[in-house]
């Protein structure tokens, strides 16, 4: 399965009086292709089941600037429990594919109602297809 990746323009809106991302723009990013790929790959999200954040990182490594492409690559992986997942992003710009930032999340599925679920076969299978290659 070809990597999912989430291309954003980065807006006025995004930057600092300086025309640099504020930082917690990435983790909007982030959350907005996780949203994105969601709606791509998983069967009854949000009808059925939500997905919850419950840990998460970011390195930053160069900034970002006003009008640059930012592309946004999702990759997932599986933790030693049967109810949590990893999504991890790389965020790089378009022009030169310099490295900005990346980040992980430690996800969970829950019901409508808030109880953890184990994560669905269906789930298990797409981890499977979109795991880091080493």
């Amino acid at each position: 399965m070809e990597p999912f990746v989430h291309n954003r323009i980065v807006t006025i809106n995004d930057t600092d009086m300086f025309g640099v991302v504020y930082y917690l723009n990435y983790l909007q990013w982030c959350a907005e292709a996780r949203e994105l790929f969601a709606f791509r790959y998983v069967e009854g999200f949000p009808e059925k089941h939500l997905i919850s954040v419950v840990d998460m990182d970011t390195k930053y490594f160069a900034p970002a600037r006003l009008k640059e492409e930012i592309a946004i690559q999702v990759h997932l992986d599986f933790t030693d429990r049967k109810t949590t997942h990893h999504m991890y992003f790389d965020l790089r710009r378009n022009s030169d594919g310099k490295q900005i930032a990346t980040h992980w999340q430690t996800l969970l599925f829950t019901s409508l109602n808030g109880k953890i679920l184990k994560l669905p076969e269906q789930a298990v299978e797409l981890i499977e297809r979109c795991r880091p290659k080493s």
